[in-house]
């Protein structure tokens, strides 16, 4: 099971993470929102867009898209990313 969570750093701005259930951080937001609500709403956009996200494999020569095969669970494949309508919250 996935889970958001939201804290406050040490400059008082709150940040979120993303944690699987062995406890991994598997994504964050990368910055931190002064307001708690900014930080909800990064968290929301991410909730509704990220099945819609397209993956653009960089290592491809020309970033061809990365193929529609799934990885087998064997192979350790970890996706990490966010969508660019949550970079665009000002903090």
């Amino acid at each position: 099971m996935l889970k958001f969570q939201i804290e406050k750093d040490n400059s008082g701005e709150y940040r979120w993470r993303l944690r699987v259930t062995n406890g991994k951080v598997i994504a964050d937001g990368g910055e931190g929102y002064k307001n708690k609500g900014d930080c909800q709403l990064a968290i929301d956009l991410i909730r509704s867009d990220v099945a819609k996200a397209e993956v653009e494999d960089q290592t491809c020569p020309g970033g061809l898209p990365a193929p529609t095969h799934s990885p087998s669970p064997a192979a350790g494949v970890d996706s990490y990313g966010s969508p660019p309508a949550a970079r665009e919250l000002s903090p």
